[in-house]
């Protein structure tokens, strides 16, 4: 049988119990000799005697004795949250150091022990326990500067195994006067799912997970976010929430591991620093300033932010919006990561091509409302438009006999460059391939191009999505 002996720091044990005593002698000693100048300026001269002596009585009594108990439980925190561990042990042998100290100074000025050394030498011991356990709940700490660097443990959060839907909208209404933010919109996310709200800016997005992360109360409709209510029980879902902004402000100064602490202090549950910052790789600016990142860095520390409370639902809205490319790969892979570990993440985008990569299921919203909901291949698969091919040949064709060809349903021609849609495009490439054969031509380029969630935008609103968000930030500019 292995048996593990815990380490003792004798030196800061012994350190913190002369401070204690210490601190019973000092203090006292200051508030007698503060009294006695106050009685001396009221007699004008020698103070009086007889008001003195009871009062250093007192104060040298069961005043001292009270502040060696407060010295005490304050002297077994720091050696609590300095020894590293078994924290009650420490403390109660702080408090043990402390009354053997009280007790020696007893015999040698006051003569034997009286009942009431001993019930402060019991005070003193409890002092020293209660100390110990302070310091273990309040966490360990780091060296640096005079009191150290607090550490905040990992703690990570209860894993709800379930496929259920972890957040539940249904017939949401928001009004800001005439304007109807958010109107009507019901859906439901289901665990370890990457659901998409895709729409132009001013859609209802935002307000929509403003709603669900309880930041914003709703006019009508209901919001579910793991069996809480974000309208009543809001504490309890932003332990359960990540959020990640479009725009996170944090101080110009504060470096990145010290955000990560500061934020994890706030939670119930947590992720370790160090893990975080794996997570999003910045371990190598984990001691720069937040001024000092770039774009791309920042953002990903707002994911890490995010992340900090172990979220069972992550909302990330338009995380990629104003980002280089290679960051915007970054933060897709950390999303997929997210994903592949059982996270739910819900994201707010206005690109087309992010939702499709990223998102098991998307929504489209507009103007407040979902108008299609589903995965990206079923939304694409709804679209009336066909696939189409673009082709060049090495010598010219006539449009005519191009769209009389069997696997053609129209063709047009820009540039040399001629475009021809089919419902099979498969077999209308092979056909083409034939049919150039036969018309002693040769194919010089080929692209197929398949319906997007962009194809699908445009058939249920008539305009491109990034029309309408360009309308929508010319409407804002003049407003």
């Amino acid at each position: 049988m292995n048996t593990q002996i815990t380490k003792i720091d004798w030196r800061k044990i012994l350190l913190a119990g002369a401070a204690a005593i210490a601190l019973s002698l000092l203090i006292p000693t200051i508030v007698i000799s503060i009294y006695a100048m106050i009685l001396a300026i009221q007699g004008q001269g020698a103070p009086d005697a007889a008001k003195l002596k009871r009062f250093a009585g007192l104060v040298g009594g069961w005043g001292s004795q009270a502040v060696v108990v407060v010295a005490t439980i304050r002297a077994a925190v720091w050696v609590a949250r300095n020894s590293g561990e078994s924290p009650r042990l420490h403390g109660a042998m702080t408090g043990v150091t402390a009354a053997i100290g009280s007790l020696i100074i007893a015999a040698a000025f006051g003569g034997p022990p009286r009942m009431r050394n001993l019930i402060v030498l019991a005070l003193e011991i409890f002092a020293g326990w209660l100390g110990g356990w302070l310091g273990g709940r309040l966490g360990a700490r780091e060296p640096g500067g005079a009191f150290g660097k607090i550490i905040i443990k990992p703690n990570p959060a209860p894993v709800a195994e379930t496929n259920e839907a972890v957040v539940v909208v249904e017939n949401l209404r928001k009004s800001y006067g005439e304007l109807h933010a958010v109107d009507g919109v019901s859906f439901e996310v289901r665990r370890g799912e990457v659901f998409g709200l895709l729409g132009p800016n001013g859609a209802g997005k935002t307000t929509t997970v403003e709603i669900i992360e309880g930041l914003r109360e709703q006019d009508n409709g209901e919001a579910r976010v793991c069996g809480f209510d974000p309208r009543t029980q809001a504490r309890e879902v932003k332990q359960r929430v990540g959020v990640g902004m479009q725009t996170t402000a944090l101080p110009d100064q504060i470096k990145v591991r010290e955000a990560l602490e500061l934020f994890a202090s706030f939670c119930r549950w947590r992720v370790g620093v160090d893990e975080l910052l794996a997570m999003v790789a910045l371990e190598e600016k984990a001691g720069s300033q937040y001024c000092k990142l770039s774009g791309g860095q920042q953002q990903r520390l707002a994911v890490a932010l995010a992340l900090v409370n172990d979220p069972a639902v992550v909302i990330l809205d338009e995380p990629t919006a104003g980002l280089d490319p290679q960051s915007r790969r970054e933060l897709h892979g950390l999303i997929k990561w997210m994903r592949d570990r059982g996270r739910t993440v819900i994201l707010t985008t206005h690109y087309i091509e992010e939702a499709e990569k990223l998102c098991d299921r998307v929504a489209i919203i507009d103007h407040g409302r979902i108008i299609a909901m589903g995965s990206p291949r079923q939304l694409i698969a709804r679209a009336r438009n066909h696939s189409h091919v673009e082709f060049s040949a090495a010598a010219p064709i006539a449009l005519g006999s191009l769209r009389g060809a069997p696997f053609a349903d129209s063709a047009i021609e820009t540039n040399g460059v001629y475009r021809l849609r089919a419902a099979d495009v498969s077999r209308a490439v092979v056909e083409l391939i034939k049919w150039l054969e036969s018309e002693r031509n040769e194919l010089v380029d080929l692209r197929v191009a398949r319906p997007s969630l962009e194809d699908v935008f445009i058939e249920l609103t008539g305009r491109k999505i990034r029309e309408s968000t360009t309308r929508h930030h010319r409407a804002t500019m003049f407003e």
